[in-house]
């Protein structure tokens, strides 16, 4: 009587054959393991990627260089139109190194140019931050303020801007004037004149 194996047949090429077929059953063990480190390690590199390609390559940054504790600081002096602590945050995060990557420190910085009426720095931050910003990706959850993407704050920018530019021409009309009031008040004090 024979025996009959895997294949079918009779044991004449049996164990040859069960070989064969243990040979072929660690291969494909050996090609679906180097399959999967493949697969891993694409998938680690490709995380990578996501959190810090510099915006420069095409892909939109990522990176966490504004801390929450300077997003929430900004958000209260944005909200309060606090120009003194907008002062402080912008010396501060044009101290730390790559803010220029980070679209939170961009926001910030672009905000509070146009709430100083510093109209040249506001367009150079939101030139900055049309390269790094990804509307995918947006800004950090921890402003506790309206944010905008970079069209909308360009046209807030202008307005702020322009009202800003309205403002100081109001107060040097005004001083003008004070300044004139003061000369004529002074010259009918000199002429004894009340």
């Amino acid at each position: 009587m024979s025996e009959t194996f895997v294949g079918g047949g009779d044991n004449s090429n049996g164990p040859r054959n069960f070989g064969r077929f243990r040979v072929l059953l660690a291969r494909k063990k050996l090609i679906f393991i180097l399959l999967l480190i493949v697969g891993a390690v694409a998938a680690i590199l490709y995380m990578k990627a996501q959190e810090s390609y510099v915006a420069d390559s095409g892909i939109k940054a990522r990176v966490g260089i504004c801390s929450v504790e300077v997003i929430k600081d900004a958000s209260g002096a944005l909200n309060k139109n606090d120009l003194t602590a907008l002062s402080q945050l912008e010396s501060q995060i044009t101290k730390t190194k790559n803010y220029e990557l980070d679209p939170n420190c961009l926001f910030i910085l672009t905000r509070s140019a146009a709430a100083t009426g510093d109209e040249a720095a506001a367009q150079r931050y939101l030139e900055a931050l049309n390269k790094v910003y990804d509307p995918k990706i947006g800004y950090s959850t921890n402003f506790t303020i309206q944010t905008y993407d970079p069209s909308t704050l360009k046209k807030i920018v202008t307005f702020v801007t322009e009202r800003e530019k309205g403002v100081t021409e109001q107060r040097k009309a005004a001083n003008k004037k004070s300044s004139y009031l003061n000369q004529a008040a002074d010259a009918a004090v000199e002429k004894g004149q009340p």
